[in-house]
């Protein structure tokens, strides 16, 4: 049974500008637009350059993203959540747990995927990690999330990332949220 209701002008004009001419009615706007609110439908580009800041959209993190020009949200790696969330910062996570659960130095070499020496070093983009005695080159952001994401899968840790692109000509989608996770294995 149809429901008659009042729309405002400027409220028909919104759903008007998210229609296909000729194939969507008011009612199929309406449940298009219900249905990205609710996740059973990926956004779209349209939607994306609509409103970017409403859209969090999730991404599979063994093929994610472009993730120049992104800022990160918040991070949980094994259970714990950072302090201060940045792509370097859950790198240095993921680190933290692979020294010290993998005690065979030969062994880390092809575990962590980023240049990293034994000791101390402070140039060349390397920073000290003390508590671990290693020193490890900072990543962009595709980098620091790739050395992160082939610790976890393989050693069963739970991670999860939110982000967002900045608000860059150049980013994949200026304004948009993305969230990737993965479930910790027991």
């Amino acid at each position: 049974m149809p429901h008659p209701f009042d729309l405002s002008d400027s409220n028909f004009s919104r759903l008007q500008s998210r229609a296909v001419p000729l194939v969507d009615d008011l009612n199929s706007v309406i449940a298009k637009l219900l249905d990205l609110v609710e996740g059973d439908e990926p956004a779209t580009e349209a939607d994306i350059r609509a409103s970017p800041s409403k859209i969090v959209k999730k991404f599979d993190p063994a093929t994610p993203p472009d993730l120049t020009h992104t800022k990160v949200i918040s991070v949980t790696f094994d259970g714990k959540q950072l302090d201060k969330p940045t792509w370097n910062g859950l790198k240095d996570a993921a680190i933290r747990y692979i020294v010290k659960t993998e005690k065979d130095k030969d062994k880390l070499k092809s575990l962590i995927l980023c240049p990293f020496v034994f000791g101390k070093k402070e140039d060349e983009g390397y920073r000290y990690m003390a508590d671990l005695g290693i020193s490890v080159q900072s990543q962009d952001s595709m980098g620091a999330f790739k050395v992160a994401y082939h610790i976890a899968s393989n050693h069963g840790c739970g991670m999860k990332i939110q982000f967002m692109w900045r608000q860059k000509e150049a980013a994949l989608h200026p304004g948009m949220t993305g969230i990737m996770e993965i479930v910790a294995r027991l």
